[in-house]
């Protein structure tokens, strides 16, 4: 698949050095970053999705003062 996207001059050059200073092509740099924001929010929504189970078990809530003292 190919995707072209538009970047200013400014990023462009920061993008580029980033890629070179980690030795990646510029497609793995961009790969290897959407890849890592789906997992990250993957990962975010599995763990809101246990909290929630874990609540509905035991809805115990605290507030932070006490807990603090």
């Amino acid at each position: 698949m190919t995707v072209t996207i538009q970047i200013d001059e400014a990023e462009t050059e920061i993008i580029q050095k980033y890629a070179a200073e980690n030795h990646l092509t510029l497609s793995e740099l961009f790969r290897l970053a959407v890849i890592e924001k789906i997992e990250d929010e993957e990962e975010a929504t599995r763990l809101y999705e246990q909290a929630m189970e874990d609540y509905k078990k035991n809805p115990t809530t605290y507030k932070l003062v006490p807990v603090v003292k």
